[in-house]
């Protein structure tokens, strides 16, 4: 990367200070969602003697318990050659154990955080 030559002025130091805020806060925040989600897990386990490893489609399911949800792309009904199959992407989306989004949001977020220190730390000398 290169040399950092411009110091930031004061209110994009306060932004960069605000940003590594709620940066941390939203980690914090996605891993306690992650704890929760494998607690709940594990005592459903201890339970019932099964580990089950939900899915993002029963956890959608669980926050929709009244609604009925059909998840279908708009052009469905149409049959695509060459392209991959947007309602297969959809569905093997939907399928993923739902603590792969939330680790992989936790290490995204992290990397922002570090990247903003670094932004705050260049910008001091």
């Amino acid at each position: 990367m290169g040399q950092w030559t411009n110091p930031l002025s004061a209110f994009q130091q306060h932004l960069v200070r605000f940003a590594k805020i709620a940066t941390l806060v939203s980690v914090a925040w996605t891993v306690l969602c992650a704890i929760l989600l494998v607690g709940w897990q594990t005592t459903l386990w201890l339970q019932e003697g099964v580990w089950n490893s939900y899915s993002l489609s029963f956890l959608i399911g669980r926050l929709e318990r009244d609604r009925v949800a059909t998840y279908v792309t708009a052009g469905a009904a149409k049959l695509e050659t060459g392209s991959i199959n947007k309602q297969a992407v959809l569905n093997w989306l939907l399928e993923m154990p739902s603590i792969v989004p939330l680790l992989i949001a936790s290490a995204l977020l992290l990397g922002f955080y570090i990247w903003l220190k670094d932004i705050e730390k260049k910008s001091a000398h």
